[in-house]
């Protein structure tokens, strides 16, 4: 494991795994809780444990509710899929959809690059680049649409019974080059849309 970079208090550091074995991180939060993230092969969005609304109070109440959160690969092959690198968002889509992405406080557009196998979204530095140096710094929050239909946001694809802002969780990617450092990260709205926030600093 190596340390990459410090974006605003956050620390990144990267590792490169054997294939064929098991992984997981370990951690405690500031008030001494417990976390275990599991790293199985494959790909997926790291999701909370999904528990029965009743059963799941008592469990918490009594301090049985697991705190481990797991990393859920899809089955089927024509689920979307999310894949969050240190440097970029990768994104697939049924039709090998295609994506942009707006700051809500600007008329600014970015359309997705294509992944090495021409069917996904890529949003990384290279397309993300011009459009963070005409921003000013702080966060700003931007929205996915479906390229080619203005109107069309991306809305979440699994069982209505699923809350995603509080199910899914993704972590944070890398965006920056000598005029500027920042940080993003895909979430998901109140309302169910796929959205992407974004920190940045400028450098002087």
């Amino acid at each position: 494991m190596e340390f990459v970079r410090d974006v605003q208090g956050l620390q990144h550091f990267q590792a490169t795994l054997k294939p064929q074995r098991r992984f997981a991180v370990f951690c405690i939060s500031p008030s001494g809780r417990r976390y275990r993230l599991e790293i199985p092969g494959g790909s997926g969005t790291v999701q909370y444990p999904a528990l029965p609304a009743v059963s799941g109070r008592v469990l918490k109440f009594l301090g049985l509710a697991s705190r481990y959160f797991f990393f859920n690969p899809s089955n089927r092959l024509d689920d979307p899929k999310i894949i969050t690198n240190h440097d970029s968002v990768q994104l697939w889509f049924p039709n090998a959809q295609k994506l942009t992405i707006r700051p809500r406080k600007s008329g600014i557009v970015v359309n997705s690059g294509t992944t090495v196998d021409g069917d996904g979204n890529v949003f990384s530095l290279t397309e993300l680049s011009d459009a963070l140096h005409s921003l000013r710094d702080g966060e700003s929050l931007w929205d996915f649409y479906i390229r080619g239909d203005s109107d069309s946001r991306v809305t979440f694809w699994g069982q209505k019974n699923i809350n995603p802002r509080k199910s899914f969780k993704y972590p944070w990617f890398w965006v920056g080059d000598d005029r500027f450092s920042s940080k993003a990260r895909i979430y998901w709205t109140i309302d169910g849309h796929l959205a992407l926030k974004v920190i940045k600093k400028g450098l002087r």
